[in-house]
């Protein structure tokens, strides 16, 4: 390893399923970079992970597909990011994060530690949902 740069590597073995048709890699809490927490997330379906209140800032870079966040406290404006684009969070709101099937991320928070350990993600509302043709 170089000190003082990593190369944080996006390794299909090491996703877990955060809620049905979502899954998450936190490797960058596993580095040695101070202060960061996050990883990879890749949707299998179209799915809405429900409402999640945020304790941290976050930012989110899609690298394939499409991913919507809406803001419901304070409620706003869906914000669409497409592969090449990204969407910053700030602590404190509460969204939904909609993931279009295919969609691969990476996503980055501070402080590190603010994002419970598991990967398993329990939304506010308590229920993920997947999407299918038959709802908007």
């Amino acid at each position: 390893m170089t000190p003082g740069v990593q190369l944080i590597a996006d390794a299909p073995e090491s996703y877990a399923e955060a809620l049905p048709g979502c899954r998450m890699s936190r490797v960058i809490g596993a580095s040695a970079v101070a202060g960061l927490d996050g990883g990879f997330m890749r949707f299998d379906a179209d799915t809405d992970l429900g409402s999640w209140r945020l304790t941290y800032d976050e930012v989110v870079y899609v690298t394939r597909g499409e991913l919507t966040v809406v803001p419901e406290d304070p409620a706003g404006d869906a914000v669409v990011a497409a592969a090449g684009s990204a969407v910053a969070i700030v602590s404190g709101t509460t969204v939904r994060y909609r993931g279009r099937a295919g969609t691969h991320a990476l996503y980055v928070l501070t402080p590190r530690g603010a994002m419970p350990r598991s990967t398993k993600r329990v939304p506010r509302d308590g229920a993920a949902r997947r999407s299918d043709s038959t709802s908007a």
